[in-house]
């Protein structure tokens, strides 16, 4: 999980609040492509796409659809965690 930042002046959904990772699938990707380039984006981690499998997908007021993968298996890659900032609230 991730701690959303506020936008930074923009208006996104639920600012400032835990969250999977995500993004916007670009207009050449199909969904898992864009869901394997997001984790590369945001956690520097490579996934093999025959160990991710959709189990959900949704529509929202900010999405026309939303994708949910589970990953079988972590990549061997270290992972490390990042210090989020505090919430003001």
């Amino acid at each position: 999980m991730q701690l959303r930042d506020d936008g930074d002046g923009t208006s996104i959904p639920f600012p400032n609040m835990w969250n999977f990772p995500g993004g916007a699938i670009e207009p050449y990707e199909m969904p898992i492509e864009a869901a394997i380039r997001e984790m590369a984006e945001e956690f520097e981690v490579s996934l093999d796409p025959s160990d991710c499998k959709e189990i959900w997908k949704y529509t929202n007021d900010h999405a026309a659809s939303d994708h949910i993968f589970f990953v079988r298996s972590l990549p061997t890659q270290r992972l490390s965690c990042v210090k989020a900032p505090t919430v003001r609230g």
